[in-house]
């Protein structure tokens, strides 16, 4: 098991908390699932997604709870963490009609803006990051993202709150 998190280039810092990477090895878990556990969570995520059972885009909603999910081995996923803040119309219309949940994502987004990136072909070892940045490009040209600026004030508090020591 492996997981990777990578920080978007400054152009897309106030779109993008971060890429990410989770793979399974087939090898890893002598055949067994791994159990997976997010912690609560208030951002959108589109994850590309690579298992023996189902390969596709989804949309990861925000969640107030422990999130769970069974991983088998030969499982990988490559995912966008949207930063708290925004609400991007086309992919989501409102992502608290995601709370807590997972769901497809809209077809526009593999057929449109990220066609270079094939879920069938995400391999194990292997991630372009680059291909991510090029479609989110290409949809911050195409559409509108709405920011909520308190909750925007709020979470760069609270970061600047982690770096300051409290005696």
């Amino acid at each position: 098991m492996k997981f990777q998190e990578v920080k978007p280039s400054k152009g897309l810092e106030h779109v993008v908390a971060h890429y990410w990477k989770f793979e399974v090895d087939e090898q890893a878990s002598s055949g067994q699932v791994v159990e997976h556990e997010t912690l609560p969570e208030s951002s959108l995520s589109v994850v590309f997604i690579n298992q023996p059972y189902f390969t596709g885009i989804r949309l990861q909603g925000p969640h107030q709870v422990k999130f769970n999910l069974s991983i088998p081995p030969g499982s990988i996923f490559v995912g966008i963490k949207f930063q708290p803040w925004l609400n991007i119309e086309s992919i989501c219309a409102d992502k608290r009609a995601l709370l807590n949940q997972t769901c497809l994502a809209p077809s526009f987004l593999g057929e449109e803006i990220f066609p270079e990136i094939d879920p069938h072909d995400l391999h194990i070892g292997v991630a372009d990051f680059d291909l991510l940045e090029l479609g989110l490009r290409r949809l911050m040209a195409n559409t509108t993202i709405a920011q909520d600026q308190m909750v925007r004030f709020l979470c760069l508090s609270l970061r600047m709150q982690d770096k300051v020591s409290i005696r």
